[in-house]
């Protein structure tokens, strides 16, 4: 004879199933008795939850999409009785919702799409029960991108008269600080292909992880780290959340799940082991361990050196660092053998050796790069093949600097520069502000046999743009130096074929010598443009700069570093 079991009467009801689900272009046109049990939706499509919708019409793009989720839910005989209380969890959504159940409204979700709960007993009736939510508080101006309820919703039981237990924590906040170690917060914003808002227990483990390297202790409390299974992931790796700003929105993490460069500077700031050069003519570094316990054994300080973003010579020490402890490493390379106006960098990179895992990174410069060096040598160059002749100005229905080397025309009716050729061969057929702005007047200097001539233009700001000025100057060469006050971005237009490029940046982990063109740059040292049989231009600013690609490999944004800024632009 069997011994009888008891069925187990369950707490918890998920809402993880297929809705009924129809989307309205407005709110205006959603039938005001949507949420009454009489409706008919006979005709609605059907919608997962948690998911996103499926996609909006073109044609609604511009409109305030209403999407409206119905289901009926069982409720279980033993869950109907006066000392049960139901409480309805509603997962976070890409905004705010308003509820219904049997027709009356219980409320409205947060503003900041995190999860509600709300007590729904007196709502309820014995057996199947009429569940709306309906998806319309868009914030203005706010893009519908993938919209869904997109973490789990539920209802459970709660025995009549209970409440929340809360728990006191006694560490003192303060300056920043719990129990002396200072409170670093994150944000979050999970998209993960191709589920977008709606992650696997895998995606959460992967950001708990990131979090954890990244050197961060909180996270901000909005629609990504509220729902249930992060926050108690969050809680289980001593991570809390917390309902403050993160201080900065900078993206540490891209699509493929690789660290943008933010992330890998959030890295570099938080690392336990730093390299401070001590002798750069006779590279000695001294590595320090800044862990109170960590200690280091079992290390390879790999080294290389960048000369003008190529690496030249590289090697391995081993080394063993204690916690709280330095040693000073001298480290035999062929700087001397780099020519002295190149830019030499030694990184510094700190691996186990038996597991390969790097702890961290150190940039080193060994020796500067010089512009005025490098702007003379491109003058000097240049001016070899130059008769310096002295220009002719034209000023006709477009105002024109020439002579037998070069010519460089501009539009009177916007001072935009519309061609540049030098010793016959066309560059550019654009120089421009990247800016909305009207030319306010156009300037021009005498031509002279013994010095540039300087075309200068100024520009009314429209909008929030602040009024400009953009200073032409032409060396009898033809040498052009392009100067702009105020921070004001450029864009360069080459002729079709200078479709080739290199160039030499300062990257955050490491010196980039480049032929892509795929992404922004910062910091670029210099950027050379040429057609394929190796003629182009070469630009050089003493400032550095950052490039911006445009929709063909020969557009460009050029984005200055400095108040006013000065590009030059060589021969190759």
């Amino acid at each position: 004879m069997g011994i009888p079991v008891l069925a187990q009467v369950p707490d918890t009801i998920s809402f993880n199933e297929t809705w009924l689900f129809k989307m309205y272009r407005s709110v205006n046109v959603v039938p005001q008795n949507v949420m009454s049990a009489n409706f008919d939706d006979s005709q609605w499509t059907f919608q997962m939850m948690p998911a996103q919708w499926r996609a909006i019409p073109q044609k609604w793009a511009k409109d305030n999409v209403v999407g409206v989720y119905r289901g009926w839910v069982k409720l279980l005989p033993e869950w109907a009785n006066k000392s049960t209380r139901v409480m309805l969890h509603v997962g976070n959504s890409t905004a705010p919702m308003d509820i219904y159940v049997n027709g009356f409204k219980v409320g409205i979700t947060s503003k900041y799409y995190a999860t509600m709960e709300y007590d729904i007993t007196k709502y309820l009736k014995k057996g199947r029960n009429l569940y709306t939510f309906i998806m319309s508080r868009w914030e203005k101006g706010e893009t519908v991108l993938l919209p869904g309820i997109i973490s789990p919703s539920f209802i459970y039981r709660l025995k009549n008269g209970a409440e929340p237990v809360l728990s006191k924590i006694p560490d003192e906040v303060k300056n920043g600080k719990v129990k002396g170690i200072p409170v670093r917060i994150i944000d979050r914003l999970s998209v993960e292909p191709p589920t977008g808002w709606v992650e696997s227990p895998k995606h959460t483990r992967r950001t708990i992880d990131l979090i954890k390297r990244l050197n961060y202790n909180a996270v901000a409390y909005n629609k990504a780290s509220s729902e249930n299974s992060f926050m108690e992931a969050c809680e289980n790796n001593g991570i809390a959340v917390v309902r403050a700003e993160a201080p900065t929105q900078e993206c540490f993490i891209d699509e493929r799940g690789q660290f943008t460069d933010a992330g890998l500077r959030a890295l570099h700031q938080t690392q336990l082991l730093e390299a401070k050069l001590v002798d750069a003519s006779h590279v000695q570094v001294k590595i320090s361990n800044k862990d109170v316990y960590k200690d280091f054994k079992g290390l390879d300080l790999i080294w290389q050196l960048y000369a003008n973003g190529h690496v030249i010579d590289h090697g391995s020490i081993p080394a063993d660092l204690v916690h709280l402890s330095s040693r000073e490493y001298a480290i035999s390379c062929k700087q001397d053998e780099v020519p002295v106006n190149e830019e030499l960098i030694l990184k510094m990179i700190y691996q186990d050796h038996k597991s390969g895992d790097v702890f961290g990174y150190d940039l080193l410069d060994l020796r500067p790069y010089n512009a005025s060096d490098a702007i003379a040598k491109g003058e000097a160059k240049t001016q070899q093949y130059s008769e310096m002749r002295k220009p002719k100005l034209i000023d006709k229905e477009m105002l024109e600097v020439t002579c037998d080397d070069y010519t460089v025309t501009f539009d009177k009716t916007t001072g935009y520069l519309t061609k540049y050729t030098l010793f016959n061969h066309h560059y550019l057929t654009g120089i421009r502000p990247a800016v909305s702005c009207h030319l306010n007047n156009i300037t021009v200097s005498k031509p002279d046999k013994k010095k540039p001539t300087v075309v200068v233009v100024h520009y009314k700001g429209d909008g929030d743009t602040r009024d400009f000025t953009m200073t032409y100057s032409i060396s009898l060469s033809g040498v052009l130096t392009v100067s702009i006050t105020n921070n004001t971005s450029i864009q360069l237009d080459y002729t079709p074929y200078m479709d080739q490029l290199e160039y030499y940046a300062k990257g955050d982990i490491t010196p980039i010598y480049s032929r892509k063109y795929n992404s922004m740059v910062a910091d670029v040292k210099w950027w050379e443009q040429m057609e394929a049989s190796g003629y182009g231009l070469r630009l050089i600013s003493k400032e550095g700069f950052g490039i911006i690609p445009g929709k063909t490999k020969t557009q460009m944004t050029i984005v200055p570093t400095v108040k006013n800024f000065a590009l030059n632009l060589f021969r190759r």
